[in-house]
């Protein structure tokens, strides 16, 4: 099985924008670097990189083929490294050698979806992935505040767009968004698999989504997590169930409106993925968590 090269995306951000849009979101706008290009208010590993990948995984194209609007747009293209994958990857701000991501657009609205165009075509049934998390520091830690993940699996050779509906699991407001980007998922991906995007937006109303609610949504917290996890909104019996990064099952917890606190301690720091069913296996709510001591 191929290797990812590990980037895990931890959620400690320090803020270095002012910025209250998606930077750059029809990605028009670029500086070149010594054999990259990288697109202005993004991240990319294209430093890292290059000198082994001409070009980097996050290109500029100009082609009008593979443009939805204005004269370029951001093609993502998964690449091998030896035995490993190089993803095409984007994120708003830096992407350090140790996998975390400093920086993030200062944020403190509530934006109700995440709309943009998109291509793609995958390898070997690859997944590509837009994921933005809204958060907030608390003075302690920071905190998910709203969360959506959207994923590509179809071949889709002319521009579509999405549309998906941000899942609010506080009624605080943020202080901080971060978007990521991506042209494969995990251990899965493959040399090949390509991601166009253009013209990314933020929406404050109910337009184009479907299966809309403004109800807060069952979500985990804190995020980033120590020690103990909370569960938010639960209004029922259900189970929490915790997956690392390969998808083995690390954890499995009975939580209920009454009992609502989980102890992680025997987790070791890093990221996982949470799902939270009824007693009846039909899935509440779903992902990301970090747990950083």
């Amino acid at each position: 099985m191929k290797k990812l090269i590990p980037i895990i995306l931890l959620a400690f951000f320090s803020i270095d924008t002012k910025s209250q849009s998606i930077p750059n979101p029809g990605f028009e706008d670029w500086t070149a670097g010594p054999g990259y290009d990288d697109p202005n208010g993004w991240g990319t590993i294209n430093a890292l990189v290059a000198s082994i990948l001409p070009g980097g995984t996050a290109l500029q194209t100009t082609n009008s083929a593979e443009i939805h609007g204005g004269s370029s747009a951001l093609k993502l293209l998964t690449k091998n490294i030896s035995q490993y994958v190089a993803p095409g990857i984007c994120a708003t701000g830096t992407i350090n050698t140790d996998g975390t991501i400093s920086g993030g657009i200062a944020y403190n609205l509530r934006p109700v979806s995440l709309s943009g165009w998109y291509m793609y075509t995958p390898i070997n049934g690859d997944t590509a992935s837009v994921e933005v998390t809204l958060s907030k520091w608390n003075g302690t830690q920071r905190e998910t505040i709203g969360h959506t993940i959207i994923e590509f699996t179809q071949n889709n050779t002319s521009y579509s767009q999405f549309v998906d509906s941000i899942e609010y699991i506080s009624s605080e407001s943020p202080d901080t968004a971060v978007l990521v980007l991506i042209s494969s998922a995990g251990a899965n991906g493959f040399e090949g698999s390509t991601l166009f995007l253009d013209d990314l937006a933020f929406a404050f109303d109910n337009t184009g989504i479907q299966n809309h609610s403004t109800t807060l949504k069952v979500g985990i917290g804190p995020n980033p997590a120590q020690n103990t996890l909370h569960i938010i909104n639960l209004k029922t019996d259900a189970n929490l169930e915790l997956f690392d990064v390969t998808g083995r099952k690390v954890g499995l917890f009975q939580v209920s409106e009454n009992k609502q606190d989980v102890n992680i301690a025997h987790l070791t720091n890093g990221t996982y993925i949470y799902r939270v069913s009824d007693r009846r296996e039909n899935q509440i709510s779903t992902g990301k968590l970090i747990i950083k001591r």
